[in-house]
């Protein structure tokens, strides 16, 4: 505080005063300067790739996050354009459904994971996706591109799934880890590649990438599972189709994407 009154960041009466300055009782002391010092207007660039809007009604948007865009931020320090600083820009009304840091939001994609996502726009929609999202009524099924040429047609990963205790920031396949079920299916091999599609069954971090690791077809471009590089454009993991009731009318809704670009070779 001291350091704020003598750099002027707090004035007595429009004037600079020492720190020892007593007050009078009708002083007017102006703290507007130390609000301006401790947060200052961050300019935040727009990255070149927006997510797409793919169906919206009054309850819900459907949209195609782009690989690169976070979903939302970690806490109030955390700064940067978000997948939420898109939606607030497109649907200002979404503000105050759900959690503040996360507007709207349901469920996550990795940043550098690309496809569909549901976004609740009404306090209606947003308990009703949060409840079937909880009781696994949502279907999801990803493309994903994995080092390899994989010899099985079809394959379940029954591997209970638990945080790395070396690395916070991994996951791993170990016993005493929470139930986790994927199911996979090889779609076109490519030699040394191969794409499959991959529909978890749960809902674990980082579920897909651990189980293809485990099973020794790491996603390509994975930094975390595939010991690529860290510079490379990221998991080749695409949600690509998704399925859920519509909250008001009880709809089965499913969205399909084709395979992304980063999914090809």
């Amino acid at each position: 505080m001291v350091s704020r009154i003598k750099s002027g960041l707090i004035t007595v009466n429009g004037k600079v005063e020492k720190p020892a300055t007593r007050l009078a009782s009708n002083d007017s002391v102006d703290f507007s300067a130390v609000v301006l010092a401790v947060e200052p207007e961050i300019s935040i660039e727009t990255p070149d790739e927006l997510p797409v809007m793919f169906y919206e009604d009054q309850d819900v948007m459907v949209i195609n996050k782009p690989a690169g865009i976070t979903v939302h931020p970690i806490d109030t320090r955390h700064k940067g354009y978000f997948l939420t600083t898109w939606l607030k820009q497109v649907c200002p009304q979404i503000v105050g459904v759900g959690e503040p840091l996360r507007p709207g939001i349901v469920h996550r994609l990795d940043q550098m994971t690309d496809g569909l996502m549901v976004i609740a726009k009404s306090r209606l929609a947003y308990d009703a996706l949060k409840q079937q999202f909880h009781d696994r009524l949502v279907t999801k099924a990803y493309y994903a591109l994995v080092k390899g040429d994989v010899i099985w047609t079809e394959l379940t990963i029954n591997q209970p799934i638990i945080r790395n205790p070396k690395n916070r920031h991994k996951m791993m396949v170990a016993a005493n880890g929470r139930p986790a079920l994927s199911v996979a299916k090889t779609v076109h091999r490519y030699g040394s590649s191969t794409l499959v599609e991959v529909s978890p069954k749960t809902g674990r971090t980082h579920q897909i990438r651990v189980h293809m690791e485990f099973v020794g077809h790491p996603v390509v471009g994975d930094p975390l599972y595939g010991k690529e590089s860290a510079k490379r454009t990221g998991q080749r993991l695409q949600a690509y189709r998704l399925g859920f009731s519509h909250p008001k009318t009880h709809e089965t809704m499913t969205f399909i994407l084709p395979p992304s670009e980063r999914m090809l070779i």
